[in-house]
């Protein structure tokens, strides 16, 4: 099953301050990678609203079932769907901004390159989901108690 990514090519390009398509196969390989990081750091897949008739064209279904997670999310003001979850603005622009950060870094000498920016972590770490009996060690999830 194809993946419509929840942040166009375009928005990507806007975010990065590109003009041309030079490079519109790194930028959406980019959002691809940027989603899967989300959805890996959330534990869960993202899905684009499909009540938005703007955003209709742009819905992102995930191969990945959000078994384990909590179906009542009245509290967290979220729409569970069948195969995720509605995308937040807020996970919209960690995308962005893992994007970005990536175009203006994909030759980083200097540090790691599994880094994101502060500000895209800070963004989804509110609302990630951690599965029962998982621990945490520096902010890495580490599956069993050992």
């Amino acid at each position: 099953m194809s993946v419509i990514e929840p942040v166009t090519l375009e928005e990507a390009k806007a975010q990065c301050r590109i003009e041309n398509d030079s490079e519109d196969a790194l930028i959406s390989h980019y959002i691809t990678a940027a989603r899967e990081y989300c959805e890996d750091f959330l534990n869960l897949p993202l899905i684009q609203d499909n009540k938005d008739k703007t955003a209709e064209s742009n819905t992102n279904i995930s191969n990945e079932d959000n078994e384990g997670l909590s179906q009542d999310n009245e509290d967290n003001n979220e729409d569970v769907q069948e195969n995720g979850i509605v995308i937040k603005a807020k996970w919209k622009q960690a995308i962005l901004l893992i994007v970005a950060f990536w175009y203006a870094n994909r030759e980083n000498a200097g540090g790691s390159l599994s880094e994101i920016p502060l500000s895209a972590e800070r963004l989804l770490w509110q609302d990630r989901r951690v599965p029962v009996g998982a621990v945490e060690d520096e902010g890495e999830i580490i599956n069993g108690v050992a």
